[in-house]
C-alpha cells in the first residue's frame, strides 16, 4: 500500500497520541477536548488545512524553541481519500480540512536519530493521556535506516495552495461526537476487563490498608531508634498496639487467601524459584525416595508454608524491635515486610491479568445509529429497565458536546440529573411514582446540599447507584473505583463507560486502557467499531477539504449562486438554518442538529401564507417530538416551545422576503 507523510513538530506528540489523530491547527482552538495549542512548521504552516507529501520534506527548522525537531507520520494514502491533490514536479501534495484519525497498526513515526526517539519517549511517558505510547514509540522508524523517499523542501511548493477557512462547524462537531462516543466504548470495555472477583478486590483493599498502617508503625519505630519520637503517653501506646494487632490480622488473612490460590500445576514455581519450563517438567517426574511425592508437590508445599510463616516472623521481629529498638532489628523487619508486600502484589497482578484474559469479547453489546446515539444495549445480569436508564444516561452525556473536563462537568451535574429524570418520567410508565424517581430527586438536591440526607444505597438499581458514585467522585478515578467497590457494585464497566462518555476519549487516562495491552481480541473489536464510526457522515453537505487555486478555486459568490440556482425556493430555509447555527440561545449542538434536520424535512418555502406558516410550524413541532423519540437527546416540551417561538419570531421578522 502506498504511503504518504505528514511532517509536524515534536511539541505536538502528546496532542496526537491523546486523540490518536492529527487535525488542522484551528480545530485545537475550537474543540473543547485535548490540547489547545498546536505548533505549525514550514512544511505544514496552515491554520485550516493539514498537508501530506508523497516524499518526506527535508528542511532546517528555525530553533525558536529549545529541543524542538520535526518528525514525520507515515500513513496509508487512503487516509487522504477524497481530499484535494496537487502535483509539484514529482511531489504529490495532499490537503485535508478535517481530522486524520490514526491506526498505529498501519501508521508509524519517523525520526532522524535515537536522541529524537528518546525525547518522544520522555514526553509521552509524562503524559497520562497519551494512548498506547509504549507501542507507538517502540515501532518508531529511523529516516537513515530505511529507503524513505525525500526531497529538499522550499516555500515554492506551497504556491497555489490556499488556506481555505471552513466556517461550517460540521467537521469540529464530528470530532466532538467521535471523541465522546469512543470515550464511552473504550471506557466500557476497559472497565469490563478490569472487573475482578470479590476475593481479589478484598486482597487489594487489605494490602493497601496493610501498607498504610505499616507505614505509620514503622515511622514511629524509626523515630524511637533515632530518639526523635517517644511514645510517652498511654494513648500513643494504645494506638500503636491497635495498629500492630491490625497488621497481624491483615497479614494472616492475606496469607490464607493467597496460599489457597497457589496453583496446583506448579506454574507459580517458575517465578518463585527461577526455574524454566524444562526443569519444571523434570521435577514432575522426579519423586522423593521415601514419600514418593514429586519435587513439584514438595516445592508447592514449601512455598505455601513459607508464606504462612511470614506473618508470624514479622510479628516476632516487631515485638523484638519494640523491646529493643536497634537499627539491625529494624532493617530485618523492614526486609521481611517488603518481601510480604511484594508477594501479595505479585499475586494480585498475576491474578488480575489472568482474570482479564479469561474475558471473551467478540463484539460490543451496543447498537449505534447514524446520529451517534446508543439505540440498544444487551448486557447480561442487568434488568431491561436498568439498561434503558443506562442508555438514557450515556446518550445524555454524549449529547453534551460542551463537556470534556471536570470543570465543565461540575457546573452541569444538576442539569444532567434533571434531564435524565425528566426524560425517564416522560418515556417510562409509572416512573413518576417510583423509588427510582424519588432517588434521582434526592441525588439532584445532594449536588448543592451534601447534607440533604441522600444515601447511595437507598435504591436497588445498579445503574442509578453507579451514577450516584460518579456524581460524588467524578474527579478522582482511583477514589471512584474505591467507592464502587465499597458499595459492592462490581460495575467498573458501567462507571468507566460513564466516565468516558463524560470526558471523551482524549481525556481517558492511559492507565484505563492498560487492559487492552493483554487482550488483543478486545482491542480488535474496538478498532472495528472505530472504522465503522469514521465511515459515518455527520452531514450530507460537508464542505470539501482545502482547495488548490489552480484546480478547485471557487469564490463565495459563485457558491451562493449555485445554491440559489439549484433550489430557487430554499432561501428562507437556508436563512433559517444559518440563524439557528449562530443563535446564542441554543447551546446544545445535538439540539441544533435535530432542529436543522426538521427544518430541512418540513421545507419552509419562500412564499408561505400566514395559514401555511402556522401549518408548517405545527409540522415542525411534530417532527421535533418524533426525532427526539428516535434519538433521545432530551429535547423536551419546554425546549420545543422555546425553539418554535424563536423560529416564528425570525420568520415574522423576515416576512417581507417571504
Amino acid at each position: 500500500m502506498k504511503k504518504i507523510y505528514i511532517p509536524t513538530s515534536n511539541l505536538n506528540i502528546n496532542n496526537i497520541l491523546s486523540t490518536e489523530s492529527i487535525s488542522p491547527k484551528i480545530f485545537y482552538k475550537k474543540r473543547n477536548f485535548g490540547g489547545k495549542r498546536f505548533r505549525t512548521i514550514k512544511a505544514n504552516p496552515y491554520e485550516n488545512n493539514i498537508l501530506a507529501f508523497s516524499k518526506i520534506p527535508f528542511f532546517n527548522l528555525s530553533k525558536e524553541i529549545a529541543n524542538e525537531f520535526v518528525f514525520n507520520i507515515e500513513i496509508p494514502i487512503s487516509y487522504f481519500d477524497k481530499c484535494e491533490k496537487i502535483l509539484k514536479e514529482d511531489i504529490e501534495i495532499y490537503s485535508s480540512s478535517k481530522t486524520i484519525y490514526l491506526d498505529w497498526d498501519h501508521c508509524s513515526i519517523i525520526v532522524d536519530s535515537q536522541e529524537e526517539k528518546n525525547q518522544l519517549r520522555i514526553a509521552t511517558n509524562s503524559s497520562i493521556e497519551s494512548k498506547h505510547s509504549k507501542f507507538v514509540i517502540e515501532k518508531v522508524q529511523f529516516l537513515q535506516e530505511s529507503s524513505y523517499p525525500t526531497f529538499s523542501w522550499n516555500k515554492n511548493y506551497l504556491e497555489g495552495i490556499r488556506d481555505v477557512e471552513i466556517t461550517d462547524s460540521s467537521f469540529v462537531n464530528y470530532d466532538k461526537k467521535i471523541n465522546k462516543l469512543r470515550g464511552f466504548l473504550y471506557g466500557y470495555i476497559c472497565g469490563l476487563l478490569s472487573e475482578k472477583p470479590k476475593d481479589l478486590i478484598i486482597v487489594k483493599q487489605l494490602i493497601q490498608e496493610f501498607i498504610n498502617v505499616n507505614s505509620s508503625v514503622m515511622n514511629n519505630l524509626s523515630g524511637q531508634i533515632n530518639k526523635t519520637r517517644k511514645l510517652s503517653n498511654s494513648r500513643s501506646h494504645k494506638n500503636q498496639n491497635q495498629d500492630i494487632t491490625r497488621l497481624d490480622q491483615i497479614a494472616n488473612e492475606l496469607s490464607k487467601i493467597i496460599t489457597s490460590k497457589f496453583s496446583a500445576d506448579g506454574s507459580d514455581l517458575i517465578q518463585w524459584f527461577s526455574i524454566d519450563d524444562e526443569f519444571l517438567e523434570n521435577y514432575y517426574k522426579s519423586c522423593h525416595r521415601i514419600s514418593n511425592e514429586s519435587i513439584v508437590t514438595i516445592l508447592i508445599d514449601y512455598n505455601s508454608n513459607q508464606l504462612k510463616k511470614l506473618p508470624a516472623i514479622m510479628s516476632k521481629k516487631r515485638d523484638a524491635l519494640i523491646r529493643s529498638t536497634t537499627k539491625k532489628l529494624y532493617d530485618e523487619l523492614e526486609l521481611n515486610t517488603d518481601i510480604f508486600i511484594n508477594v501479595v502484589e505479585e499475586f494480585l497482578g498475576k491474578s488480575e491479568l489472568s482474570e482479564s484474559k479469561k474475558k471473551k469479547i467478540t463484539d460490543l453489546p451496543f447498537k449505534i445509529n447514524k446520529e451517534f446515539q446508543i439505540t440498544d444495549i444487551n448486557v447480561p445480569n442487568i434488568e431491561a429497565n436498568s439498561l434503558y436508564v443506562y442508555k438514557v444516561i450515556i446518550n445524555n452525556l454524549i449529547s453534551h458536546l460542551d463537556i470534556s473536563s471536570h470543570d465543565d462537568f461540575v457546573g452541569v451535574r444538576q442539569k444532567i440529573i434533571g434531564e435524565v429524570g425528566n426524560y425517564l418520567k416522560e418515556n417510562l410508565s409509572n416512573f413518576s411514582d417510583s423509588k427510582e424517581h424519588t432517588y434521582l430527586g434526592l441525588m439532584w438536591k445532594s449536588i448543592k446540599n451534601p447534607e440533604s440526607g441522600f444515601k447511595i444505597n437507598d435504591v436497588n438499581d445498579v445503574v442509578l447507584k453507579t451514577l450516584a458514585c460518579f456524581m460524588k467522585k467524578s474527579t478522582d478515578l482511583d477514589k471512584l473505583k474505591d467507592l464502587i467497590h465499597k458499595y459492592k457494585l462490581d460495575s467498573l464497566s458501567l462507571v468507566y463507560g460513564i466516565w468516558g462518555a463524560t470526558y471523551g476519549y482524549a481525556n481517558l487516562y492511559k492507565t484505563i486502557l492498560e487492559p487492552l495491552i493483554h487482550h488483543s481480541k478486545a482491542l480488535s473489536v474496538l478498532k472495528k467499531y472505530d472504522e465503522k464510526l469514521l465511515r459515518m457522515n455527520v452531514s450530507q453537505s460537508l464542505p470539501k477539504a482545502g482547495s488548490f487555486q489552480n484546480n478547485y478555486q471557487k469564490s463565495s459568490n459563485s457558491n451562493s449562486q449555485n445554491i440559489e440556482s439549484n433550489d430557487s425556493k430554499s432561501k428562507i430555509t437556508y436563512g433559517l438554518i444559518d440563524f439557528i447555527d449562530h443563535s446564542k440561545k441554543i447551546h446544545n449542538e445535538a439540539h441544533m442538529e435535530l432542529i436543522r434536520r426538521c427544518i430541512i424535512s418540513v421545507k419552509f418555502l419562500d412564499d408561505l401564507s400566514e395559514f401555511e406558516l402556522q401549518e408548517k410550524l405545527t409540522h415542525l413541532k411534530e417532527c421535533f417530538i418524533s426525532e427526539n423519540k428516535k434519538y433521545p437527546i432530551f429535547f423536551g416540551p419546554k425546549k420545543i416551545e422555546f425553539t418554535l417561538k424563536l423560529i416564528k419570531n425570525y420568520l415574522v421578522s423576515e416576512s417581507k422576503k417571504i
